[in-house]
């Protein structure tokens, strides 16, 4: 018995060892990246549960032992962890998505950190929220995507600079308000930033506080913007292409013109233009012309883009090189864009203590524009096409254009189509780099960096059109052409200690030397413009027809750059990974201002506190990460004066008949830096094993030595001079917010939230001399905010006689229009409340992303209403809303009687805040089992729509111009666009 048990129980041992064994089998697979396939090596593959595992080779692909049923875990630093249960198949194919918890490395003022380190404002823009959306300026595809920062489209114009605001105006003037552009390290133009071609950006980070900005010194002061560049990865030779077809029409607007029989009867009403005095027959007869003028003016535009990219490498170099070409017609005739890019890294290890890097970023770009964009100007087409009369043609009876003297639309489409204005562009950034290990915790590092750019703009006017035959002086068109050249040059030297002691004190220390040398604010540039050309001459030539009083027009600049000396150091110190301190101080020494005020001093503090590594958190089932942070710190800003203004100018005169010399600027030589100083407090978080993750801030913010314009006794000869006697303050909140709301990894569904909002409360608490000064239609004035409308305030139409009525400086209604009674009780055109929202669904190879983009509470002048809601400009189209017009006693109306003049009032400033569904792309990932057999290594497939509704009260073209005044400018386009991308 003994026996056949023993027998019994050998038998089945070894049935169960054969059925294990026959379990067993090898599986083999690839760990990409999610976003644009590239391949991981160096990922960990693991069995759950094991020790058992091994790293990806260079390719990214991996081989492996496993039963079915085992789980693998994949996993890369910066990448989240994938888990893939082992089934019946023997090829699993990974893509990993980028990771947001805090353990991810930043991108920092010169350098990068890890961010559960850092203890700054700081907000990330990714490579999968920027590529290949069709707007030709990276700057506007940023809208809505970081929490306190304001971006205005500004222009529909292809490839127009958007207006960027971070937290806030922080000065009254000039550049100052702009924030500075750094890309892979070199300080740029905002002309070059604007030009980079999207599809090259690995990331883009917002630093918003003084502890991330002051850094930066004096130039960092409005905020500063650091573009990361997309670099090549060790593995095999990954090649990308991607290409896609747009569709642009204009928006709805938001207004209703007259019918030619509308406009005539208004004029025949009102007693003024063709309609005055015409029988109801004549006005039939007239009426017959109906010109749909935008249909004339606008047109379908279209945007194509070819991009192309190259990157790999090995353990020792790595490099990735592209080419990118986007052409785009915009909505309007003769305006468009065509861009030629191109860019380059390379970093290689030289040996085990010298690393080298070198990148290059070049574009080559040909505008066209139309004329007198933004202004009301009957050259402008936007505003030709609404105040051309509808009754007039576009041609005559012999085909030619309807042109002569009140044409508006005829004049201005012939101007449109017959001559030109282009500028051509060459942008170039150079950087290079290397770090030498002098000690394995102490490092050498350099810096250098070119960036340059050039244009030449030619402007013609065809001497045979209405226009070029009205010309001044000369009567005969003109041709222009300016050229203009800007150079940045910056060279940094370092040095880093980087170490840790008995592994829990984490040392960095890192000592700078910099010099800048900007030539980009007052930039070398030449110009002319001829006059009375001849009819067959070729533009440019000058015409036989040259006289006294058509002389050529020669302008020229030479600008002095603007040089900056620093010497500036960073510490920082970690203790246990939970506790971290940094440290900056900075000195910096600027040409712009005199030799007693030549250097200035800036500094932060940050501490951060990893909540989630103590130990009553560090058991959490629901906290994953959470980090308190605060921070303080200066920062300067020199951009709102110019390069002389601390010296006494002189210029050219009469004097007694002779040529002189005379003081046309007093100079200031006590000028010196605006100083902003900003206090932090904030909390990052990651709850629910990172279904929920984000960001609250909380800062005040205040500029001293504000640069404003003192008056000036009539006895000294001018009337102002620049001096540092102001103060403003921003003070605000902020939040974002990411939400994986619904997740099933069995069937490889997911739903993301995701949203951001910042509120910022500005307000001016001094000016020096004054309490107050006009800029505009604006008011500076203590106790308000940056922005405030000076104005009138409209009070409606007395019912009783149609005269129209406004409020007095008191708030009583009274029918006396004067100056004297304008207020500021209209609110600002700077909005407050800004921030974005949306989501992404993904199923399977299937994904769907949304994004809006709302601005609220900020107001601004519509002045196209006052042309065309106004029976003085009768010989114009009018708005619909003018067969209203108060006519008799008892009359309801806002629009007055013809018997009084219309007045510039609170009844054009309008409610500007909108709520703008910014984009839409659905699109396909085919799966990568399907192209296992293929050359190509990846697919991905959209359709995307940019700019679809807008929600808001204003009546104008857009309400997100940058301009306080809105003035027929440019409008932004809807764009649809289909596109794909190819991995091979």
């Amino acid at each position: 018995m003994k026996l056949k048990l023993t027998w019994l129980l050998t038998l089945f041992m070894a049935f169960v060892m054969q059925f294990s064994f026959a379990q067993e089998k090898t599986v083999t697979g690839t760990v990409t990246t999610q976003d644009d396939g590239l391949p991981l090596p160096g990922a960990s593959v693991i069995v759950k549960g094991t020790q058992r595992g091994q790293q990806t080779d260079f390719d990214g692909k991996f081989t492996i032992q496993v039963n079915q049923g085992d789980v693998l875990i994949i996993s890369y630093v910066g990448m989240k962890n994938a888990e893939v249960t082992i089934g019946a198949g023997s090829t699993y194919n990974v893509g990993l998505e980028l990771d947001n918890a805090l353990d991810e490395v930043v991108v920092v003022g010169y350098g990068s950190e890890s961010r559960d380190k850092v203890g700054t404002a700081t907000s990330l823009v990714k490579t999968e929220e920027i590529n290949n959306i069709a707007i030709g300026n990276v700057t506007q595809i940023l809208q809505g995507r970081a929490a306190g920062v304001r971006i205005s489209a500004g222009s529909g114009q292809p490839g127009a600079d958007a207006n960027i605001i971070i937290r806030g105006v922080a000065s009254i003037a000039g550049s100052g308000q702009q924030p500075l552009y750094i890309v892979d390290g070199a300080p740029v133009d905002n002309a070059v930033f604007s030009a980079i071609n999207p599809n090259d950006i690995e990331n883009v980070s917002v630093l918003k506080d003084a502890a991330s900005q002051s850094i930066y010194g004096s130039r960092g002061a409005a905020g500063v913007i650091l573009v990361t560049t997309k670099k090549g990865r060790a593995g095999k030779t990954v090649f990308n292409y991607s290409t896609s077809l747009g569709f642009s029409e204009p928006g709805e607007r938001q207004f209703d013109m007259m019918s030619s029989r509308e406009l005539l009867e208004f004029q025949r009403r009102v007693n003024r233009s063709t309609g005055a005095g015409l029988t109801d027959q004549q006005i039939s007869e007239l009426a017959m012309v109906d010109t749909d003028w935008e249909d004339l003016f606008f047109r379908t535009g279209t945007t194509t883009t070819h991009d192309l990219s190259i990157s790999g490498g090995d353990e020792k170099t790595q490099f990735r090189t592209s080419l990118g070409v986007y052409s785009q017609e915009g909505i309007a005739l003769r305006s468009g864009l065509d861009r030629y890019s191109g860019s380059m890294n390379i970093a290689h290890e030289v040996s085990d203590k010298l690393r080298i890097n070198t990148s290059l970023i070049g574009s080559f770009s040909r505008s066209t524009f139309i004329d007198s964009e933004g202004g009301i100007f009957l050259q402008n087409p936007f505003a030709a096409v609404y105040l051309a009369a509808p009754y007039n043609p576009l041609y005559d009876e012999n085909g030619g254009f309807a042109t002569g003297s009140g044409r508006v639309g005829a004049n201005a489409y012939e101007h449109l189509v017959k001559s030109n204005n282009t500028t051509e562009r060459i942008r170039a950034t150079y950087t290079a780099s290397g770090e030498y290990d002098i000690a394995s915790f102490l490092t050498a590092k350099a810096f250098g960096s070119v960036d340059f750019r050039e244009s030449v703009n030619t402007n013609y006017t065809d001497p045979n059109t209405e226009y070029g035959r009205t010309t001044t002086p000369g009567n005969a068109g003109d041709f222009g052409a300016s050229f203009g050249r800007g150079v940045v040059l910056n060279g940094r030297f370092s040095l880093e200690f980087d170490k840790s002691f008995n592994g829990v004190h984490d040392v960095n220390l890192e000592v700078f030397s910099e010099f800048i040398s900007d030539r980009t604010e007052a930039p070398f540039g030449f110009g002319y413009t001829v006059y009375g050309l001849n009819e067959n001459v070729p533009p440019g030539y000058a015409a036989s027809t040259v006289s006294a009083a058509n002389l050529p027009v020669i302008s020229g600049t030479n600008g002095t750059p603007v040089n900056i000396q620093s010497y500036f150091a960073r510490g920082r110190y970690t203790y246990d990974n939970k506790y971290t301190v940094t440290l900056t101080g900075r000195r910096d020494e600027s040409s712009k201002f005199s030799e007693a005020n030549r250097a200035a001093y800036f500094w932060s503090a940050d501490v951060s506190w990893n909540i989630h590594k103590e130990k009553f958190l560090e058991n959490s089932d629901f906290i994953n990460s959470l980090k308190l942070r605060a921070s303080a710190g200066t920062v300067g800003n020199q951009g709102a004066i110019g390069t002389f203004q601390t010296r006494t100018i002189f210029g050219s005169g009469q004097y007694n008949g002779q040529t002189s010399l005379f003081p046309s600027s007093p100079g200031n030589p006590d000028l010196k830096w605006e100083t902003v100083t900003t206090y932090n407090l904030g909390l990052d978080y990651t709850l629910w094993s990172g279904r929920i993750s984000g960001a609250l801030d909380i800062y005040n913010s205040t500029t001293s030595d504000l640069f404003v314009n003192q008056s000036l006794s009539a006895a000294s000869g001018f009337g102002t001079q620049d001096i540092n006697a102001g103060e403003m303050v921003n003070k605000g909140i902020e939040a974002e917010i990411s939400v994986i709301a619904l997740e099933d990894k069995e069937n490889d569904f997911s739903l993301t939230l995701f949203g951001n909002i910042g509120y910022n409360d500005n307000e001016i608490t001094s000016l020096g001399q004054v309490d107050q000064f006009e800029q505009g239609t604006s008011i500076l004035r203590e106790g308000l905010a940056f922005g405030t409308h000076y104005v009138v305030g409209w009070a409606g139409v007395n019912p009783a006689n149609g005269e129209p009525l406004y409020l007095d400086a008191d708030g009583n209604v009274t029918n006396v229009f004067t100056e004297d009674n304008r207020g500021t009780d209209y609110g600002t055109y700077v909005a407050p409340l800004t921030g974005g929202f949306g989501g992404d669904i993904k199923y399977k190879g299937f994904y769907v992303s949304t994004l809006f983009t709302f601005e609220k509470d900020f107001s601004r002048f519509n002045n196209q209403s006052f042309f065309q809601e106004n029976p003085n400009f009768a010989q114009f189209n009018q708005l619909r809303i003018m067969n209203t017009m108060w006519e008799n006693p008892g009359d309801i109306t806002e629009i007055q009687s013809v018997l009084y003049p219309r007045q510039f009032s609170s009844k054009d400033i309008e409610d500007a805040s909108y709520l703008r569904w910014r984009q839409l792309e659905v699109g396909y990932t085919v799966p990568s089992k399907f192209l296992e057999k293929s050359f190509i290594g990846g697919i991905k497939i959209y359709a995307q729509a940019v700019n679809l509704f807008t929600w808001t009260k204003w009546t104008g073209f857009d309400p997100e111009d940058n301009n306080n005044i809105a003035s027929y400018e440019y409008p932004t386009a809807r764009t649809y666009t289909l596109g794909m991308n190819f991995t091979f």
